[in-house]
């Protein structure tokens, strides 16, 4: 899952997925929830704009679509979310939520999140029901490592087989190589009604919503973020910045994961 228009400011390569995925082996799906509703932009920086029922329904509509390709192989369907999408990788893991969407019964094989938002402290205990892998950054700003940390901790309490790298220095965004230069930012939208523009390298936005102060208590996976949820705890700037050799460390650590995790079942 990525949403190409949320990746953004001038400068940021193309996302590396499809083709390095491709050159191991490996057919893929990209699902954009914002493009296929239409929304624009200035809805990536709005928690509220998509609710999890949404994007987590999104992501086993496409297993329901792979999973009827007769040259898929059913059992090897993984789910792989980088940012706000990698926090519905996460979520999509859960039994809850494969019990009410996988009508076929079917489920993911495995799941992918690179520095997905972990800030969430459940009511009732969730439960894991494949293999997680978290990949975050250790300075990042918005999706805090630690709480990552802390969220695969109580995973594993329920028996769930999960595990989080943690990438020294890294930012979010880590898994793309900075741009060559300061490049121009062509956007009209980076520019804030302030008058602030969006620093690209590094990359700083003053006015994004930040929630890594945060902490979400939910009974379900499906319940709803509210703005009154944050009234206390919501500040602004964020930074994203990505680092060559992390992103060089981090394709070769999924590929390796890959490797045990999708091999072939009898």
């Amino acid at each position: 899952m990525r949403a190409r228009m949320c990746d953004g400011l001038a400068g940021i390569p193309e996302g590396w997925q499809q083709t390095t995925l491709n050159s191991w082996g490996y057919a893929t799906l990209t699902i954009d929830n914002f493009a296929a509703r239409n929304l624009t932009p200035a809805a990536c920086s709005d928690f509220t704009v998509l609710e999890p029922s949404q994007t987590i329904g999104d992501a086993y509509g496409a297993l329901e679509v792979l999973a009827s390709n007769p040259r898929i192989e059913t059992r090897r369907i993984a789910l792989l979310g980088f940012g706000g999408e990698g926090t519905t990788a996460l979520l999509s893991d859960a039994i809850e939520a494969r019990q009410h969407y996988a009508s076929s019964g079917i489920g993911f094989r495995v799941f992918f999140a690179f520095y997905p938002y972990c800030n969430f402290e459940f009511v009732r205990p969730a439960v894991a029901y494949a293999p997680l892998r978290i990949f975050a950054g250790e300075r990042d700003d918005i999706s805090p490592a630690i709480r990552c940390v802390d969220l695969a901790k109580q995973l594993q309490e329920q028996g769930g087989d999960v595990a989080v790298i943690v990438y020294p220095g890294a930012e979010a965004g880590f898994d793309n190589p900075p741009p060559d230069a300061n490049l121009p930012n062509q956007d009209p939208l980076a520019l804030h009604p302030g008058s602030t523009t969006v620093s690209s390298h590094p990359q700083f936005s003053p006015w994004s919503e930040n929630l890594s102060a945060c902490t979400f208590k939910v009974r379900s996976v499906f319940d709803v973020a509210k703005r009154a949820d944050v009234t206390g705890c919501l500040r602004r700037g964020v930074h994203f910045q990505g680092d060559a050799t992390t992103a060089d460390q981090a394709k070769s650590d999924l590929k390796a994961a890959l490797d045990i995790l999708m091999r072939p079942q009898p």
